[in-house]
């Protein structure tokens, strides 16, 4: 049931008790930022790699280009010893399943089981095991739909592309760098500043409202369309796999590519409106996915009731 989470988080001295009080204030709401926050400390630096997967684009001779028909997320090579986002899910989920940790320290070290004894005497007193997994799983299952997190080692995942953003709708009298352009990155497009617009043009600013919307979503979708996300679904290797390439396929037709000129976004780009309004459309629906892929995951590990949210 939902009280499991709630008892397994609630219970951990990490739990960001915070004051914000919304309709998305839920213990695992509150939690969804946490792995991020932690990756900056000295505990967890460690933790990083699990973020993302970056894509041998050197074992490709168009180098994962826009539209590739080549570039491929191979596990063995792009997730050696399961340190990258899709290895992650799958040991942290076994880790609640059967509460032992599957943990790695460093690079030279690979994921390796051990008794919940002995990952409380590992874990930093601020944290507990259980709440540590829950809350790293509820993270990554969002970090692996994002397209830019599953991309191209040699910009690191669009970091290193530095673009021009518009924030707001570019007009027709406007000058060619007006002040609503925000110099930025492609990977921070994807990640925050494409959601920030929308944020502000259409849901005010409200997680309520952007959240409601994307339950409308779901809810003009299918029951084929969204049971079909689910025909891969409990996490194991195998399916954050096919996760991973469902974000690197969406990397290299849409991320990376240039609206204007169909090929790759160069480095001082401006994005147009019709790369905003293509990467607005595919956030609202990775999001949905990952939702409920991670509902579903929930479902299965604890008992949590979430299908009936999602499935007509």
């Amino acid at each position: 049931s939902q009280n499991a989470i709630r008892t397994i988080l609630l219970s951990s001295p990490c739990y960001p008790n915070n004051n914000t009080s919304t309709k998305l204030s839920s213990p695992l709401a509150q939690t969804s930022t946490w792995a991020d926050d932690m990756r900056y400390t000295q505990a967890y630096q460690w933790t990083t790699p699990l973020h993302y997967i970056d894509v041998q684009e050197k074992s490709y001779e168009d180098r994962c280009a826009a539209f590739s028909r080549d570039c491929q997320f191979v596990y063995d090579r792009d997730c050696a010893n399961d340190f990258c986002v899709a290895g992650a899910i799958a040991n942290y989920t076994r880790q609640i399943l059967l509460q032992e940790a599957t943990i790695r320290r460093t690079k030279n070290e690979s994921f390796h089981l051990r008794s919940t004894r002995d990952m409380q005497q590992r874990a930093t007193k601020s944290c507990n095991v259980d709440a540590e997994a829950l809350m790293f799983v509820t993270h990554f299952v969002g970090d692996i739909h994002q397209p830019l997190h599953v991309s191209r080692a040699g910009d690191k995942g669009g970091n290193t592309i530095h673009v021009y953003f518009p924030t707001r709708k570019i007009q027709i009298l406007d000058v060619d760098r007006p002040p609503h352009l925000l110099y930025t990155n492609l990977h921070k497009v994807w990640d925050e500043d494409a959601i920030d617009r929308v944020m502000k043009e259409v849901y005010h600013d409200s997680q309520v409202e952007f959240f409601d919307a994307i339950q409308v979503f779901l809810s003009n979708e299918t029951t084929e369309d969204i049971n079909s996300w689910l025909i891969c679904g409990n996490a194991s290797e195998a399916c954050t796999t096919e996760w991973a390439r469902e974000s690197l396929n969406l990397a290299l037709t849409a991320a990376y590519v240039n609206t204007n000129t169909e090929q790759d976004v160069q480095i001082n780009s401006i994005l147009s409106e019709e790369y905003y309004d293509l990467g607005v459309s595919v956030i609202r629906k990775r999001l949905a996915q990952a939702g409920v892929r991670l509902a579903y995951i929930l479902e299965n590990l604890l008992g949590v009731e979430s299908h009936k949210y999602y499935v007509k």
